[in-house]
């Protein structure tokens, strides 16, 4: 199977994201991840319409044994509040994918905006699209010790991120993160 791992493809719930499918095993993430790793530089790799990124070593867990996380290259254009906020990030354990985060260095109007990952969620939902435009086509349930939301079936399990409350606090939070979670 021929992984194309593109900053434009789609959040498929329980399938993939960012072209990167839930089911490939750590070999062919890495086989994939070596197509996109320039190379003039081990740590540098570019996507699909993706910009420069630079992959950088992360702590492990008891439930995280692998990690690729990636951070802009150029991080001179983030705004302070958002310097460090990783790009992308997959997580495995036992040579197979738990979950997958794109992630959102920006703030709206910033002018790395368009450099975040653009994939789309089913009903057209991005990294920065208001958490409530969700509800249309799923129901969110907020976990008071985690902070964040998850999604419920049909739609596919997925964590999103917003400002860590949940939206009868704070009904005008935009997605900071989406996670493609392990079933």
């Amino acid at each position: 199977m021929t992984v194309k791992i593109s900053w434009n493809a789609p959040v498929v719930p329980g399938k993939s994201l960012a072209g990167i499918p839930l089911d490939i095993t750590s070999d062919a993430l890495v086989e994939a991840l070596e197509h996109y790793r320039l190379k003039s530089a081990s740590d540098i790799y570019q996507f699909e319409s993706s910009p420069l990124l630079k992959r950088i070593e992360t702590s492990l867990n008891d439930f995280v044994d692998e990690a690729y996380v990636f951070v802009l290259l150029d991080d001179s254009r983030i705004h302070k509040f958002n310097k460090g906020t990783y790009a992308l990030g997959v997580a495995l354990n036992n040579q197979k994918i738990l979950e997958i985060t794109a992630y959102n260095f920006s703030f709206p109007g910033d002018e790395v905006e368009g450099l975040v990952y653009r994939g789309r969620l089913p009903g057209g939902a991005k990294l920065g699209s208001k958490v409530s435009d969700l509800l249309a086509h799923t129901d969110l349930i907020f976990d008071d010790d985690e902070e964040r939301f998850y999604t419920t079936e049909p739609y596919g399990l997925l964590r999103i991120d917003g400002q860590g409350v949940p939206l009868d606090h704070v009904a005008n939070q935009y997605i900071s993160a989406i996670t493609l979670l392990q079933g």
